[in-house]
């Protein structure tokens, strides 16, 4: 067997594996097909019935944009206050 570029290592690599838009499909697939197939979220459905999932915790995402939030308030609230004292110095002038 011959392969060449990386086409040849691909097809070599995934021969065998079926890349699905959802879990029903790869399901499907690979019962009626025979073939391995991973979803767009990482699913993996193996032709001989096993699953592995793509788990992604939610959790950890939601602590990291309260943490966004929390800096952009931090952040706003400073700006609120020089702009504060810049106005108070303008009505000093005027």
């Amino acid at each position: 067997m011959s392969f060449t570029g990386a086409r040849g290592n691909a097809s070599q690599v995934f021969a065998r594996t079926v890349i699905c838009r959802d879990l029903d499909v790869a399901t499907r697939v690979a019962r009626t097909d025979g073939l391995d197939c991973i979803t767009l979220e990482g699913d993996q459905v193996s032709k001989k019935g096993g699953m592995t999932g793509g788990f992604y915790d939610y959790r950890r995402s939601k602590l990291k944009f309260m943490n966004i939030i929390r800096q952009n308030t931090k952040s706003i609230n400073m700006k609120e206050d020089e702009l504060e004292k810049v106005r108070f110095k303008l009505q000093d002038i005027l």
